[in-house]
């Protein structure tokens, strides 16, 4: 696959990710109440659909580590390879968030192997355990991974010089919102305003490698040039 098919379709993947994320999110927003059993009773087929939609996600980064990779993997190897790791990380983090949605509307239903006056609690863990792996997954591994993305992006001028350094600012900003979550909880609104510069930036990055797609000329000179200065 050439450079520019390469960009367009990363550039898609991020555009749906982009997109499934934040609807599949919505749409498990019961399963993250504090009290959710008696939400997720009425909420079976939302519930349903929105983990059905974070495992759309997690192919969706997948896809993208693995396309990107032979491109990045010729300007810098390792941090490529570091990329690839993070992604994979999160992929697998955003999966057990949604297997624990999926999980804890099960033990809501009719029928379940689990006593009634069990299933409040269990129930209530699987939240909270959503919880954790959904943010160390949507927002610190996902801006670790970002942050090596635009280091290699920035360094290989692979698209301008400014949607790279924003994604690099908003990526390195995702990850401190995701360490400050970890120790301490954030309200809906702080926590959105330390995402919004990143998410606003990935937008912009997935229109333009679908657009654009990686600068031509770097695209094909900066691999080589790299390793001549090596």
């Amino acid at each position: 696959m050439s450079d520019r098919a390469t960009a367009r379709t990363v550039g898609i993947l991020f555009l749906l990710a982009w997109v499934v994320a934040i609807v599949g999110g919505a749409l498990l927003a019961p399963v993250d109440d504090a009290e959710p059993a008696a939400d997720l009773a009425a909420a079976d087929a939302q519930v349903v659909t929105g983990a059905l939609l974070e495992v759309l996600l997690v192919l969706c980064v997948v896809g993208i580590a693995a396309l990107a990779y032979p491109v990045l993997a010729r300007r810098d190897p390792g941090l490529a390879m570091g990329y690839v790791g993070a992604r994979v990380v999160e992929a697998t983090l955003i999966l057990a968030a949604a297997v624990s949605g999926l999980t804890a509307v099960a033990l809501t239903r009719d029928g379940s192997a689990v006593a009634a006056d069990e299933a409040p609690g269990l129930v209530h863990f699987l939240s909270e355990a959503r919880g954790v792996t959904y943010l160390w997954g949507t927002i610190l591994f996902l801006g670790i991974g970002a942050t090596l993305l635009n280091a290699m992006l920035l360094r290989a001028r692979l698209v301008p010089v400014w949607l790279a350094a924003w994604g690099l600012a908003g990526a390195v900003l995702l990850v401190g919102a995701g360490v400050v979550a970890t120790y301490a909880e954030l309200s809906d609104a702080v926590e959105s305003a330390l995402a919004a510069p990143f998410a606003l930036s990935e937008l912009v990055l997935g229109i333009w490698l679908v657009v654009r797609g990686f600068s031509a000329a770097n695209s094909s000179s900066t691999a080589a040039t790299t390793r001549a200065g090596r």
